[in-house]
């Protein structure tokens, strides 16, 4: 089995300082063996709180899950004027929820229509 190894260093982005990031990783067991996946640590803030993160993505992409969400929860305050972070966290989750099943509907709509356009061409 690979060894794996814990770096730690810092990192920064033009809008929010991330902190500090460690390699690990996870193992997830098949039955053709151990397959090693990385993990990356983030230290992030949403709504200014500080939270650890672990994630198979990059800075870039944890930076822009970052933005949208502290950035739904502002949208939700104005329009609510729900101060609580725990309320915002809920409806923002349900709002990212509700955007996810319309997706999956959306997908599913033009992949019946890829089949139908196949067909009609068999």
């Amino acid at each position: 089995m690979p060894n794996c190894t814990k770096r730690t260093g810092e990192l920064t982005n033009k809008k929010r300082l991330f902190g500090q990031r460690s390699k690990t990783c996870s193992a997830d067991f098949k039955s053709s063996g151990v397959l090693l996946v990385p993990v990356n640590e983030y230290k992030v803030t949403i709504r200014g709180m500080k939270y650890f993160m672990k994630t198979d993505k990059d800075l870039d992409f944890v930076n822009r899950v970052v933005e949208l969400l502290n950035g739904k929860m502002n949208e939700i305050e104005r329009m609510a004027n729900a101060p609580d972070t725990q309320k915002l966290a809920v409806m923002a989750a349900f709002s990212f929820a509700a955007d996810c099943v319309l997706l999956q509907d959306e997908k599913g709509e033009s992949l019946s229509k890829v089949i139908e356009m196949i067909d009609k061409t068999a």
